[in-house]
């Protein structure tokens, strides 16, 4: 055979090879402007766990089942209440939403919940629960809301359009976090407090016992596989955290934790109820939101993921969001 050929047949397929090698499925989502949605990839798999990052283990393919109490953990002395709604029609009337849950915020009880075990890709609800962490620190007289923070070559985020040496305050980083779902100012809060590993003890002291953080798309952070993940179970005692204890750490104002969570550019509605407010995610594994709905004058923290891919239709995915929201709150309202 000519060598020549057989050259331009390798190249060929050493170059199909490494296309094939960088679609890895977990990319961090940006979403600056809802509009205009933005993939960032990452680098291929890895088990490797250090400092700077955390391994959680890829989405199962599985269908949501019935989930025993005895299953979960007590939270904060609360027993999970599994009684009262009819989990299986609720997923089955919602087949692209793999993981739900629902919690009185006043009681700490789960109303229901139908989830994976394991943590999961949660996109950008996961940033709520690391303003829960800063706030904490904040509320405990550990971190100035005034101190300056910098972006550089660590927790950049090129979608995000900030350049290096941006400065933010803490109280800017926590309200961009929210309102526009900026990836670098979570990134800025992490490092403020001390890098992954303390961030993620605190969220593991918080009681997010299946939560995990690690830079979103970060330009010079991908060496090394770097994901996010939590559940359903940890997600609503977020919201819940957050609605009771942080949110009035800032105060209500403008430009606080408690404007960006309440009046986002994208907000899951529950239609027929009440929406206080929510933090929508979207990546290419998944479309999820995190919020509070109030049903009958009361208070639940409301959390949903779907399987779909985020990117490839921010808003049609948005809608099994909203219809599943719904759903559970609708359910909630016909309880006795």
């Amino acid at each position: 055979m000519n060598k020549k050929i057989v050259f331009f047949q390798v190249t060929i397929i050493l170059f199909f090879a490494n296309f094939s090698f960088a679609q890895n499925p977990f990319e961090d989502e940006s979403i600056s402007s809802p509009k205009t949605a933005k993939e960032t990839k990452i680098t291929p798999n890895s088990t490797t766990t250090n400092d700077s990052q955390v391994a959680i283990s890829p989405p199962e393919n599985q269908t949501p089942t019935e989930i025993s109490t005895a299953a979960f953990p007590k939270t904060e002395g609360k027993g999970v209440d599994l009684t009262k709604l009819n989990i299986n029609a609720i997923s089955k009337a919602n087949p692209k939403i793999h993981s739900w849950a629902i919690m009185d915020v006043q009681t700490g009880k789960y109303v229901g919940m139908n989830f994976s075990r394991k943590p999961r890709s949660v996109a950008s609800t996961i940033k709520l629960a690391v303003v829960n962490a800063m706030l904490r620190e904040v509320k405990a007289g550990r971190v100035n809301l005034d101190e300056v923070l910098r972006v550089d070559g660590t927790n950049d985020q090129t979608t995000d359009g900030e350049k290096i040496g941006q400065k933010y305050t803490v109280r800017e980083a926590i309200y961009q976090t929210l309102v526009r779902s900026s990836n670098t100012c979570p990134n800025l809060l992490a490092k403020k407090l001390g890098g992954l590993s303390k961030l993620n003890k605190i969220l593991s002291d918080m009681g997010y016992s299946t939560t995990k953080y690690s830079y979103l798309s970060a330009v010079r952070q991908t060496s090394f596989e770097r994901r996010n993940g939590s559940t359903a179970f940890d997600m609503a005692k977020v919201a819940k955290d957050f609605y009771n204890t942080y949110r009035n750490v800032q105060g209500t104002g403008p430009k606080t934790a408690w404007a960006g969570f309440s009046k986002p550019h994208d907000l899951i509605k529950a239609s027929g109820h009440e929406t206080i407010g929510g933090k929508i995610g979207s990546n290419s594994l998944c479309a999820t939101n995190t919020g509070l709905v109030k049903v009958n004058g009361k208070t639940y923290s409301v959390v949903v993921f779907s399987e779909e891919n985020g990117l490839a239709g921010h808003y049609y995915a948005d809608r099994y969001l909203n219809k599943a929201t719904t759903d559970i709150a609708n359910a909630v309202a016909k309880l006795k």
